[in-house]
């Protein structure tokens, strides 16, 4: 699984297989954990490559996806009851989506009053591989 970032506009492009989706998906279901990223050369358009992605929770807040700094380590934070609704969002586009198809993807986008992101969020648009 890798993980694109752009600094500017702290955009995310989550690439990754079905199964490695699906668990994922687990690790944000339990609110704690944490995935090593493949590494990445190239992650243009992007500007760098992450190498972890971590899971915990925050006890009454909404869901919040970032990258602090120049740090490698992407961060899900979150309500247990919140970051369930995420796991479930990017477990059932897992299991549907069609890996042959490049305009297939799952978008994670903050908007004021989001049922269940903060405004505060980056956003994190999802990639089934093949």
């Amino acid at each position: 699984m890798r993980l694109h970032y752009a600094d500017d506009g702290g955009e995310a492009a989550l690439f990754g297989r079905a199964e490695e989706l699906v668990a994922l998906a687990e690790v944000i279901r339990a609110g704690a954990g944490s995935v090593a990223l493949d590494p990445v050369a190239d992650a243009a358009p992007y500007d760098r490559g992450l190498a972890v992605l971590e899971v915990g929770t925050a006890a009454g807040a909404a869901v919040t996806l970032s990258v602090e700094g120049p740090s490698d380590l992407y961060r899900i934070a979150g309500e247990p009851r919140l970051l369930d609704v995420l796991a479930a969002s990017i477990e059932e586009y897992a299991r549907h989506a069609d890996p042959e198809d490049p305009l297939d993807h799952l978008h994670v986008d903050p908007f004021p009053g989001h049922y269940y992101l903060s405004p505060e969020s980056e956003s994190m648009v999802v990639h089934l591989s093949s």
